[in-house]
C-alpha cells in the first residue's frame, strides 16, 4: 500500500521538485530507497539532494554530509554537516562535535566539539552523550577529566546504550582495584553482548580468559563462547583471538 502511494505522488514530487526544495529533499528519499520508482538510483538520489542543499535544506545538506563522509571527504563532509546544523538540525551537531574531536576535515577543537555536542546531548541523544565521555576522556586535550567523562558513559549506559555498557566494562576492568569493580565490569558487558553489540565482545572474552587481574573470574568456556559470538558479528578482535587459539591448539581442538 505505502509502496503504491508513493507510486502515485511521485510524477508531483518530480514537477515540484524543480522549484521546492522539500520536494526534491523528498524525491531523493524516495530514489535513494527505491520507493514508487522503478529502481534506486543513488546518482539521481545525490543531485537532488545537492539541488534541496542549494536552496538551503537542512535534511539535504545533512544528507550530503554523510555522503562525503562515506567517500572519505571529510572537508566535505564537515562543511554539509555544519550548514544542516546552523538549520538546527540536531543530529548535525552530533556528528560537527564529533568531526571537531576527531580533526576529521576541520583542526581538532574540543571546545567546539563539546559545544555541538552539549546541543545534541541536551535532547536526548545517546551517541552525543557518549561521545562527550570520549572527549573528556581525551588525554591528548589538557582539559581531560576522566571522572566526567566516566559520568558521560554511565548516564548513556543507564539509559540503554551498548556500547557505552561496553566502554564501561573495559574501564572498570582496567582499573579496578578490587573483586567487585571486575564483578561490575562483567555486568555492563553482559549488558552489552545482550544487544548483540559487537565491540564487546572481544574485550569481555579476554576478560573471562583471566587476563589483566581477573584471574579469579577465569571461564575458559564461557570465553570461547564469547569470542565464537563476537567472530560471527564480525568483530575483529574476537575472529583474531579465536585464530591464534585454533593455530596453537589453545583449549580448543584444531
Amino acid at each position: 500500500e505505502g509502496a503504491r502511494l508513493a507510486r502515485e505522488v511521485v510524477p508531483a514530487l518530480t514537477k515540484m521538485a524543480e522549484s521546492d526544495a522539500d520536494a526534491a529533499y523528498n524525491l531523493a528519499f524516495l530514489y535513494g530507497q527505491g520507493i514508487g520508482v522503478d529502481e534506486k538510483d543513488e546518482e539521481l538520489q545525490l543531485d537532488l539532494n545537492r539541488q534541496a542543499a542549494a536552496s538551503g535544506h537542512g535534511g539535504a545538506r545533512f544528507n550530503l554530509g554523510a555522503y562525503y563522509s562515506e567517500v572519505d571527504d571529510f572537508a566535505q563532509s564537515f562543511e554539509q554537516y555544519k550548514l544542516s546544523a546552523m538549520t538546527g538540525n540536531v543530529l548535525a551537531h552530533l556528528r560537527v562535535g564529533r568531526l571537531y574531536h576527531q580533526g576529521s576535515g576541520v583542526e581538532r577543537n574540543y571546545g567546539k566539539a563539546i559545544e555541538h555536542l552539549q546541543l545534541a546531548h541536551s535532547v536526548g541523544i545517546l551517541e552525543a552523550t557518549e561521545r562527550l565521555g570520549y572527549v573528556y576522556s581525551d588525554h591528548d586535550w589538557s582539559g581531560h577529566d576522566d571522572e566526567v567523562a566516566y559520568g558521560y558513559f554511565e548516564e548513556a549506559a543507564r539509559k540503554g546504550l551498548a556500547s557505552s555498557h561496553a566502554r564501561l566494562g573495559y574501564l572498570l576492568w582496567q582499573n579496578a582495584d578490587n573483586q567487585e569493580q571486575i564483578s561490575e565490569a562483567i555486568e555492563h558487558f553482559e549488558n552489552a553482548v545482550s544487544q548483540k553489540y559487537a565491540g564487546a565482545y572481544g574485550n569481555f572474552g579476554n576478560l573471562l580468559m583471566g587476563d589483566d587481574g581477573a584471574e579469579a573470574f577465569e571461564d575458559v568456556q564461557r570465553a570461547i563462547s564469547v569470542y565464537e559470538i563476537g567472530a560471527e558479528l564480525g568483530d575483529a578482535p574476537s575472529q583474531s583471538n579465536l585464530s591464534w587459539m585454533y593455530y596453537n591448539g589453545r583449549h580448543v581442538e584444531a
